[in-house]
């Protein structure tokens, strides 16, 4: 009886035997990270006999359908913060800090994780207003560069690991942070330092509150429609935390470890943003919003620039990213950014 989909990717050869290399979709902690190999030519569990293909359409997206859309959707986001920032909340630095030892002379005029020597290291876009609205910002700004350190670190190698937000919205609370409500992306590192946080396979994002309980770290469900805690799982951690601030020790700190999440104010025009490099003139600084800020560049004019990566979907801005003037704080971009340094992974 065929009764289940799954997605073929590759083949291989095993001490003379042939075998499909296949994804499931069981979360990372079933099978080899999701994975599963099964023997070749004898139609086993049926794998060779009803398989589907497509062949992708990219098209180009209508921009002036997307701005009017964008316009009717982020109009009343902002009414209140989704960042929640004090000095209360404890970093743990135990190395030293980039700046300390990388010399500016040596940091490239450009530098983009989306694109290191033909190499795509940023991990997945990421949308925190769906299905609802949640103001999980702070989540979802430190996952993303955090995720994308670890793809770094393991120099894009299989898996990618995509970090679970969902985790930091029902499970942190220092310094206030209560999920969709906001929170505080030092506390959010804090609380990876001190527990890890799984992949996403183990907990996909929800856009709710939720109680923090081993079911909302790590869930199954079986057919009747029972959910129950996982009990063996990866969990992903981090040796250090900190904060870091001012142009020339973000770039340092960038090109020696990876992005990093900052907080940003938002104003109608950043809301509206669907290209080119923002400068805001209003001189709003407030703490309104977190990304991750993952490489720099310069115009053919000479104008120095930010990376960002926003959590508002791939409709919004650059395919969801976004380029912010540099060196004048704008928008507040330099004035509060977090880091955090993956363990090893084994």
């Amino acid at each position: 009886m065929i009764n289940h989909e799954v997605s073929v990717v590759g083949w291989g050869v095993e001490n003379g035997v042939e075998y499909w290399i296949v994804r499931n979709s069981w979360g990372t902690y079933w099978g080899e990270n999701g994975f599963f190999r099964i023997m070749m030519h004898k139609d086993n569990l049926a794998i060779e006999t009803e398989c589907d293909w497509g062949v992708p359409l990219l098209k180009e997206p209508n921009k002036q359908h997307q701005v009017h859309k964008q316009q009717q959707q982020q109009q009343q986001q902002y009414k209140c913060s989704c960042v929640k920032k004090s000095d209360s909340v404890k970093t743990h630095v135990h190395t030293p800090e980039p700046h300390t030892y990388i010399k500016l002379e040596d940091i490239p005029a450009a530098y983009d994780i989306r694109n290191i020597n033909g190499n795509d290291y940023s991990t997945v876009n990421r949308n925190q207003h769906i299905p609802q609205y949640c103001g999980s910002c702070w989540a979802m700004g430190t996952t993303s560069a955090l995720s994308d350190r670890i793809k770094l670190m393991r120099k894009g190698a299989y898996p990618v690991i995509n970090l679970s937000p969902q985790v930091l919205v029902d499970c942190v609370t220092a310094n206030n942070s209560h999920g969709c409500d906001g929170g505080d992306p030092t506390a959010a590192y804090s609380y990876i330092y001190e527990n890890g946080v799984p992949d996403e396979t183990c907990t996909n994002y929800l856009a709710k509150t939720q109680s923090c309980e081993p079911e909302n770290v790590c869930r199954n469900c079986d057919p009747s429609g029972k959910c129950f805690a996982v009990q063996k799982y990866t969990k992903y951690q981090v040796t250090e935390h900190g904060r870091v601030s001012g142009e020339d020790k973000m770039l340092s700190e960038i090109y020696a470890r990876g992005p990093i999440a900052c907080t940003i104010a938002v104003t109608s025009a950043f809301e509206q943003y669907t290209g080119g490099v923002f400068n805001d003139t209003t001189g709003a600084k407030s703490l309104d919003h977190e990304i991750s800020i993952a490489g720099w560049g310069v115009t053919s004019e000479g104008v120095k620039y930010w990376i960002g990566r926003n959590s508002w979907g791939t409709y919004w801005g650059e395919a969801g990213w976004f380029r912010l003037i540099r060196g004048v704080d704008n928008l507040g971009v330099e004035s509060n950014c977090d880091w955090a340094v993956p363990a090893a992974i084994h």
